[in-house]
């Protein structure tokens, strides 16, 4: 009941909102007022525009305080740096670049003009007719910069028409708002002025392609400039994408349609560059879409992935296909081949995402990857064979060193096994709080025994995972091979510290380790401490022991360990499983 009542009273809502929405519009019609709503820009309120007006005067003082500071100057130029923001000059510099930014604060006050005469909306002018005042230069884009990210804002959108892709100045309207917004919000947008990349105000265009007035040579020279730039802008980690999905409908077959997004062939490609670079902060703004909580970050496409797409997709012209194909392959290429670790760890993949990443290896673009970091996500036994599969492909050519899996508790030890022939195979390796149990330790000793003695192994993590004593004791012939190995909270007793200790004792040579981790196993007492104690006697090289604080109430055990190596460093944690529970529930909340 009373969630049929609350129904009623969002349908009361919108049903009251659209009948105002249309009392406003016939409103203006009769007063020959612009066809837009009260809460756009054209018609924003007296205050509105009072507030605006004073918060202008306030971003002008504090740009001529910024550009007064050189030590603010310097700052700026080293964050810069910093950020990237060199790959993006050539682009940028010059007193004709190849991509001219529009300054947002122009942008705002020429979308709030009005026409004297009839009152409508201004429409965006193409590149060659706007005027000096509307861009910025590549030097007050670096005085700009923040340490939280660059002055730039791309815009993503579908063009209306062939010759202009705003024809009413609907899409002005709504990337002016968020840029007031933007410029307002001093919280989430802290520099005082940014760039607006806007194709068709960025890049050079022919004037009257329909009258036969096209661009001249160095303005088509300087547009395929700017055209093998733009992945550069759409992918850089630290500039924002601003996405535009709300439209008016157009005249299609005798009637009218509505544009979707998704449906579009250069947004497809835009959206595409900006997968190519994950983030740890949000970073795309969606103009006309209702968000949804909790996404994934979604994976690059590869270029046949999207050629598939875009032969679904619609152009405004036809022959942009062949050469949005042509620059996104092109970029692709040159993007991976200077990456050397790719980045998606709490991405939220699940096994799709995964099996789109590893055809992403199997096609051979990730031969430099050195590091993948997977951890926090949702993937299980059938994506981590994909990934296995992609990785002993002939063509991927990528051969990782470090593979960071953990807080990934769906691989289980289903998935264990089928990593286990690509773990031997890497340096470093983390499976914390995987589900990894004693099927799992076991298939990844026997992959150590097939393997030997090529194994590579030499970091290994296995916290939080119910590996036991048994498993504990499975897993020590890797002790022949790693240099730092972590068995914190994963239930071993005595019992696993003396099978440890026999294992060293056995070995032929003397073992590598440098580093092992028990702590937060509450099995161990002072009877393990002594086994821990022989182990460390085999172990002449290991130099650092993580171990319970309550062991050092111990003293037989705490005397074992100091006799066993002079040299060795004994960390006592008082971190148990309890309080490391705990503490992960904290920080979750």
């Amino acid at each position: 009941v009373f969630r049929e009542s609350v129904l009623c009273a969002i349908i009361l809502v919108q049903s009251q909102t659209e009948a105002n929405d249309e009392v406003l519009v016939s409103k203006n019609k009769s007063m020959g007022w612009p066809k837009t709503k009260a809460k756009e820009i054209t018609a924003a309120p007296k205050q509105q525009r009072e507030t605006w007006e004073a918060e202008e005067q306030n971003i002008a003082k504090t740009l001529l305080a910024f550009d007064e500071d050189p030590e603010w100057r310097s700052e700026a130029r080293k964050t810069w740096k910093k950020l990237g923001g060199k790959k993006l000059e050539s682009a940028f510099r010059g007193a004709n670049p190849p991509i001219a930014l529009l300054d947002a604060q122009w942008l705002v006050n020429f979308a709030l003009r009005k026409t004297k005469r009839d009152g409508k909306s201004p429409i965006l002018p193409y590149r060659q007719k706007l005027p000096p005042e509307a861009f910025l230069s590549c030097e007050e884009l670096i005085a700009s910069t923040t340490k939280k990210s660059m002055p730039i804002l791309a815009l993503s959108y579908c063009w209306l028409s062939p010759e202009h892709p705003d024809p009413k100045g609907t899409t002005l309207q709504l990337v002016a708002k968020k840029c007031q917004q933007m410029l307002l919000d001093k919280d989430k947008s802290s520099f005082p002025r940014f760039g607006v990349f806007w194709d068709y105000a960025s890049l050079y265009q022919h004037p009257k392609p329909s009258k036969k007035r096209f661009r001249t040579k160095d303005e088509s020279k300087l547009f395929e400039q700017g055209l093998q730039s733009l992945h550069l802008v759409y992918s850089h980690p630290y500039c924002r994408l601003l996405k535009v999905f709300k439209y008016p409908r157009i005249k299609a077959n005798g009637g009218t349609a509505r544009i979707n997004y998704n449906d579009r062939g250069w947004p497809l490609v835009e959206d595409a560059w900006s997968r190519l670079t994950p983030t740890k902060w949000t970073r795309v703004d969606d103009l006309g879409q209702v968000k949804v909580a909790g996404g994934a970050i979604e994976p690059p496409l590869t270029p046949a992935r999207l050629g598939a797409r875009l032969e679904q997709a619609a152009f405004s012209n036809v022959e942009d296909m062949p050469l949005v194909m042509k620059l996104y392959k092109d970029s692709f290429v040159r993007h991976f081949e200077s990456v050397h670790q790719l980045d998606y760890c709490a991405a939220r993949w699940g096994d799709i995402q995964i099996t789109q990443l590893a055809d992403i290896v199997r096609g051979g673009y990730l031969k430099a990857v050195k590091e993948f970091d997977l951890s926090g996500n949702y993937f299980g036994p059938s994506g981590c064979k994909a990934l296995v599969d992609s990785f002993s492909s002939r063509k991927s050519g990528c051969h990782p060193t470090i593979l960071r899996l953990g807080d990934n508790c769906r691989i289980s030890s289903t998935g264990i096994k089928e990593l286990a022939r690509l773990i031997v195979k890497v340096e470093d390796i983390s499976i914390r709080k995987c589900g990894v149990g004693y099927a799992g330790c076991q298939a990844l000793a026997e992959a150590a025994e097939k393997a030997s003695p090529n194994v590579r192994l030499r970091r290994i993590s296995l916290s939080e995972n119910p590996i036991g004593s048994t498993g504990a004791g499975i897993l020590a012939s890797l002790l022949v091979h790693c240099l730092v190995v972590d068995l914190s909270h994963c239930d071993i007793c005595n019992s696993g510290c003396k099978t440890l200790a026999d294992v060293a004792c056995t070995m032929v040579h003397d073992s590598p380790l440098e580093e092992l981790d028990l702590s937060g196993n509450e099995g161990i007492d002072d009877e393990g401490a002594v086994h821990i104690g022989q182990l460390v006697r085999h172990c002449p090289k290991l130099r650092r022991l993580v171990l319970d604080k309550r062991l050092l109430l111990k003293n037989k055990g705490t005397m074992t360990l100091q006799a066993s190596n002079p040299h060795l460093e004994v960390k006592w944690s008082s971190n148990s499983s309890f309080s490391a529970r705990v503490s992960r529930r904290r920080k979750r909340r």
